[in-house]
């Protein structure tokens, strides 16, 4: 698993963006994910990294949601409709 999604790296995408992009990231895990909380917020945290690197590109926004896992659009619909209105106003 963990090399699965050390492999999965957008980096070069997000910083070849030449449109308005915005990434939403979860900021908890869902529950089938709990028991490997330690993997996934290693994993977060690299996400994190690897975006710091492509904060540049002034086509890329990137938001977190706080309290929301990938199930986001579930769990907070307005708080996720709010950022991305948002997004589409500026």
């Amino acid at each position: 698993m963990r090399l699965a999604m050390e492999s999965l790296d957008l980096t070069p995408v997000y910083r070849e963006v030449r449109c308005p992009l915005l990434l939403v990231l979860a900021t908890v895990d869902m529950p089938e994910q709990r028991p490997f909380h330690d993997l996934y917020a290693a994993h977060r945290r690299r996400v994190l990294e690897r975006l710091a690197t492509v904060r540049d590109n002034p086509w890329l926004e990137v938001r977190e949601l706080d309290g929301a896992s990938h199930a986001m659009v579930a769990e907070g619909p307005r708080q996720l409709a709010d950022l991305i209105t948002e997004f589409l106003s500026e």
